[in-house]
């Protein structure tokens, strides 16, 4: 269990990495699920399906917002679905809940009608009950699946939460920290860095 855990928050502090950086150049992914998430032959974490990605700082809103509906349901965040400005915030709420699958094995809000699944997403309690979610993971989750986005956490802080003290950033963006999984590759592929 301990080594699945391990593997699963390198996957998810890589995946955040990227998010941020995504961020800092004003983008927005869109698209983060658990399907667009990729190992390389190394072991390190790829996002791929940049289709839904926008730059915001070119959006015609000069606050780079914007209001597109895009994604995949089960990862839309209320702001989303609501019809509201949105901006990088939407890709920090799909990041929890893509954390929460990895860490419960289901997302929080599953519903076979779409309708009823935004609205399970827009009113529905996130349930942070399972046992298997520390109370870190838990503060983590309740903070990035925070309803309201001025509530929400912000992604400076998401860094600094007692759930990742003992994580090295520096090290994983310099990929200095040896992947817990190396999948076994056959045949060459080409990876671009």
């Amino acid at each position: 269990m301990l080594a699945k855990l391990c593997l699963l928050l390198n996957f998810f502090i890589k995946i955040g990495l990227f998010i941020g950086i995504f961020m800092i150049e004003k983008y927005e992914y869109s698209d983060l699920k658990p399907e667009n998430v990729l190992i390389d032959h190394q072991g390190h974490v790829r996002l791929t399906d940049f289709g839904l990605a926008k730059q915001l700082k070119y959006v015609k809103d000069a606050k780079g917002k914007t209001t597109t509906f895009c994604g995949t349901p089960e990862y839309l965040a209320p702001e989303i679905i609501k019809g509201k400005e949105y901006g990088e915030s939407v890709d920090y709420w799909s990041l929890g809940i893509l954390l929460y699958e990895m860490l419960t094995g289901w997302p929080p809000f599953e519903h076979d009608n779409k309708q009823i699944l935004y609205s399970k997403i827009c009113t529905e309690p996130i349930n942070l009950e399972s046992p298997l979610l520390s109370p870190d993971a838990r503060d983590l989750l309740a903070s990035m699946l925070e309803k309201d986005v001025a509530d929400r956490i912000k992604p400076a802080s998401i860094k600094t939460h007692p759930f990742f003290k003992d994580i090295d950033f520096i090290k994983l963006y310099k990929k200095d920290v040896h992947p817990p999984f190396i999948p076994e590759v056959v045949g060459t592929f080409l990876f671009l860095s």
